[in-house]
């Protein structure tokens, strides 16, 4: 198997648990670009229950940001593209690239595994 055929095995197991029309009717009631933010969840999650801390190297973070990106782009023409006849389509939005990637980053150190076993443990210490 060449890179690009793994690479589409793992985006659609990464995304198979992603139900945009389901997340878009979950958060609704929530900001505009909730659902947009929130879409990077499951999927670092998905990248560090897949491989081990000192096995995430940049090209990987970029694979697993494409993913989440191209469940952005989605969720755009889905919900979006009619609110905002002069933007149909975001795959080259410098604006939505970077705002995605600006919380990605963010989500990557708070998603990080020991990250949460170091919230968990602190809270616990709070009784």
């Amino acid at each position: 198997m060449n890179n690009e055929e793994i690479e589409l095995i793992e985006m659609n197991i990464v995304t198979k648990g992603v139900d945009i029309l389901k997340v878009i009717e979950k958060n609704k009631n929530k900001y505009e670009y909730y659902t947009f933010l929130d879409m990077a969840v499951p999927v670092i999650k998905s990248m560090y229950n897949s491989y081990r801390i000192q096995d995430i190297n940049e090209k990987l973070k970029m694979r697993y940001f494409d993913i989440y990106y191209s469940l952005c782009v989605n969720w755009w023409k889905i919900d979006m593209a009619e609110k905002y006849h002069d933007t149909p389509d975001i795959t080259r939005s410098a604006y939505h690239i970077r705002r995605a990637r600006n919380n990605f980053e963010q989500l990557l150190i708070k998603l990080r595994p020991e990250a949460i076993v170091a919230k968990t443990f602190e809270t616990s210490l709070n009784f």
